[in-house]
């Protein structure tokens, strides 16, 4: 018996795979298949045999660890547990959510409808951030032991590094790439630094939006925004009147 590898692409999902991998669940497909939006994975909606659809979801291979994909499952699971509408991966017989088919992993959901919500609607806007509160302080009880964090030096500082140490960089663009980024990092870390070295995703996203002053989409949502952050985390800040961007006088979140 020779060892599997697992496949490093999407390039033998086929329609056939992804029906046979739901059949493996248990359940009976129907063979009505439906593409649906997806940047990194690959998200299905799948008929069931007397049943409603439900929606599969396709990881990226050597993306991320079994374990990693599993701790957000568990993660989802357990906001569900405090009544937060989330909708969390399907168990399987042995408890696990993620599931194994022909080398690929995939998950499975139960489809679930819903709609864009009214942002300019300020009790629409202050139910969001109460949600996003709850979540928050879910998530503050237990820390990742296996997902990576991000911050500046893991998604910042070492890809930079590993760009510029392997020669990914065009010669006539390495001057360029290496002023500008180091130029965009330091603001990030600057944002950082400023929102009181707190660490947790409320302070990314201020980093986040903050660096991104000037374009048109965070000039309408950043109002939106600064309302959810204090709704959610308590947040002191204040909005620029020409370019809405939002600047944190304190993190008041640990």
């Amino acid at each position: 018996m020779t060892d599997f590898t697992p496949p490093d692409s999407f390039a033998g999902l086929t329609p056939e795979l992804v029906l046979d991998a739901v059949d493996s669940s248990g359940l009976r497909s129907d063979g009505r298949m439906l593409a649906l939006n997806s940047y990194e994975n690959r998200v299905y909606q799948i008929g069931i045999e007397d049943a409603s659809p439900i929606i599969a979801k396709f990881y990226r291979p050597l993306r991320w660890s079994d374990e990693a994909i599993q701790e957000e499952h568990d993660f989802v699971a357990e906001l569900q547990t405090h009544e937060i509408p989330v909708i969390a991966a399907l168990r399987a017989d042995n408890g696990n959510s993620l599931r194994h088919y022909q080398g690929f992993r995939f998950s499975l959901f139960k489809r679930q409808s819903g709609r864009a919500p009214e942002t300019g609607d300020p009790a629409t806007l202050e139910w969001l951030g109460r949600f996003i509160g709850r979540i928050h302080a879910v998530g503050a009880t237990t820390s990742y032991a296996v997902r990576p964090a991000l911050n500046p030096q893991s998604f910042g500082v070492l890809p930079r590094a590993w760009l510029l140490e392997h020669d990914f960089i065009p010669t006539d663009l390495l001057a360029a790439y290496a002023s500008v980024s180091q130029q965009a990092l330091d603001g990030i870390q600057a944002c950082y630094d400023r929102a009181g070295g707190c660490s947790n995703y409320a302070c990314m996203v201020i980093a986040i939006w903050e660096m991104s002053c000037g374009w048109n989409l965070v000039q309408r949502l950043a109002r939106t925004l600064s309302i959810l952050m204090t709704a959610a985390w308590g947040l002191v800040y204040r909005t620029c009147g020409c370019c809405y961007r939002v600047t944190v006088a304190k993190c008041k979140a640990s």
